[in-house]
């Protein structure tokens, strides 16, 4: 006797709650799938005759099976050959017979209690199952449910097209594999949809977070939302400019293994050998972590600080979707275009840049079988990706203020043209502009472009006296309104400021007796970085760029 599971339309996820064995084969008469066992080694997926209980290892009686299609998917318990639950997905490996391209991906949550299993086609997912394994010593309560989330998913992705290619919406078939548990009843799943045998760089590729309720509070109502959206995991899988999942630039090494007991913590190094920390689970790369250690050789030092991370697993990803892996024609329009890969010297390592991009995140790439960059001859600088360029890994290092700096919507570099158009709308007033000289701490022409109605004042950088300038640096003081990207402007309590760039470090090199007895609160360093200065705890002056040489 089979448990009574009820069979619904294959492309929903289905929900079962699983009795005790109900029926016991000592002769484990299934046949293995590779790459489906669990974590603690007690269950897998196998083939097994649906209408028969024949030896499938035998091949008469699998070529037999595979002519009637009597193949079915059984959850197996390893420890004694009980099938356990019958799967909604089939299986046919493309080495051996006609239904080729197939695969099946089975994703099992750590403590080995939940798996997702799907049955990918050529072009797109077939079928898909979550199943839950309860204390078996339990009184079995039956019962099974539609959980749409697969459903749900090719509903998101179609909008999400939709407003991409509106002409050809219709022709993209889907494909959807899990890729990792990221909590008790949540799922990160890649979303890969393509045109049938276009040849056209039309496909998509996104992440999704699914949520599946728990065996004990089964809802139909807990679907996805239809409105086109991308949804990630929570704190614990996140990448930000500061930090990956439950690693944080700042904290300490010995920190790092409390946030995550389940991993283990490893000497490694990379190509220039820097010393280097490798964090693994269940086997897998997950990030390696520098905390200012050189001596690849030496023991890893619980004390010392993250300085930067960088993250190999897809598991992580950040709050638009972007993970390693991903290509990057598919990297959302929320980061802009692709502004350039360059690719280093020494170690032909290639790194990736948006226009959007935020600081303190770096992307490394690669190319399938070829660089990720379409370089000029004797170039390693271009603007143009190779079809098949991904992500290799994410750097993250930290946010960087003279990246995200700004005052009056002014950076640092922005051009004197683009300068003062944004004066002339911002009804700034009349300019004045100071002695134009070279500063010989870097050789360079520098003049101070000044307007007094607004309070603010630009030192203007040229490579020779006359010469076109950029912005180098900009103060600003009373009756300046002009205010910095996160809303700061002078008049504002000093506590608003330490809140709004709470996420910045500061360097304190160079920095004993610096500012006297000003009351000041360096963002960066002061060879780059910005500076407010206080008066009777509110802002009085702000100032961005290089405070010393």
């Amino acid at each position: 006797m089979r448990p009574l599971f009820r069979f619904l339309n294959p492309v929903y996820i289905l929900l079962f709650v699983l009795s005790s064995p109900v029926i016991a084969q000592n002769q484990k008469p299934y046949l293995m799938i590779a790459e489906t066992t669990s974590p603690d080694g007690n269950y897998a997926v196998a083939w097994g005759n649906s209408e028969e209980m024949l030896d499938l290892t035998s091949p008469e009686t699998l070529s037999k099976s595979l002519n009637s299609g009597s193949i079915v998917n059984y959850l197996v318990d390893l420890r004694n050959g009980n099938q356990v639950a019958v799967l909604d997905t089939s299986y046919f490996s493309h080495d051996d017979f006609s239904k080729n391209h197939s695969y099946l991906k089975a994703t099992w949550r750590d403590d080995s209690k939940a798996l997702m299993i799907s049955e990918n086609g050529k072009w797109e997912t077939g079928s898909a199952s979550v199943v839950f394994l309860v204390d078996q010593n339990d009184e079995w309560d039956p019962f099974s449910d539609v959980i749409p989330c697969i459903k749900a998913a090719r509903r998101l992705i179609k909008g999400e097209i939709a407003k991409r290619y509106p002409d050809t919406a219709e022709n993209y078939a889907i494909t959807i594999t899990p890729e990792q548990w990221i909590d008790d009843q949540s799922l990160l799943l890649n979303v890969f949809a393509e045109i049938p045998k276009s040849f056209e760089d039309d496909s998509f590729e996104t992440s999704l977070k699914v949520t599946v309720p728990s065996p004990q509070t089964v809802q139909v109502a807990t679907a996805a939302p239809s409105a086109p959206a991308i949804h990630t995991g929570g704190a614990e899988a996140t990448i930000t400019p500061n930090s990956v999942g439950p690693f944080k630039l700042g904290m300490t090494i010995q920190e790092a293994m409390e946030a995550m007991p389940s991993a283990t913590f490893s000497r490694t190094s990379d190509g220039e050998g820097i010393a280097l920390v490798l964090v693994q689970e269940s086997g897998e790369d997950l990030v390696s972590l520098f905390a200012g250690e050189w001596d690849p050789d030496a023991p890893i030092d619980p004390a010392r600080k993250i300085e930067f991370i960088d993250v190999y697993h897809s598991r992580f990803i950040t709050s638009e979707g972007i993970h390693t892996g991903m290509r990057l024609s598919n990297i959302p329009a929320s980061w802009g275009g692709l502004q350039e890969i360059v690719m280093s010297e020494i170690e032909s390592r290639e790194y990736a840049r948006f226009t959007n991009q935020p600081s303190g995140i770096q992307l490394q790439v690669y190319g399938e079988g070829d660089n990720a960059g379409n370089y000029p001859p004797g170039n390693n600088l271009t603007a143009t990706a190779t079809p098949g360029a991904r992500i290799g890994s994410i750097e993250v290092t930290g946010r960087q203020i003279m990246d995200d700096g700004s005052l009056g919507g002014i950076k640092l570099n922005t051009p004197q043209a683009d300068l003062l158009n944004t004066a002339a709308a911002m009804n700034w007033g009349e300019t004045f502009k100071g002695k134009d000289e070279i500063w010989e701490a870097f050789g360079q022409a520098v003049q101070t472009w000044m307007f007094p109605d607004a309070g603010a004042s630009f030192d203007m950088l040229s490579d020779e006296i006359g010469g076109p300038k950029s912005v180098f640096s900009i103060t600003v003081k009373a009756p300046s309104n002009l205010k910095t990207s996160l809303g700061i402007g002078i008049g504002d309590p000093k506590e608003k400021v330490l809140e709004a760039y709470r996420e910045y470090s500061t360097s304190d090199e160079g920095l004993d007796g610096f500012f006297g007895d000003a009351d000041a609160h360096l963002v960066g360093s002061i060879y780059g970085g910005m500076i407010f200065y206080f008066e009777n705890g509110a802002v009085s002056e702000i100032f961005l760029g290089a405070a010393a040489e």
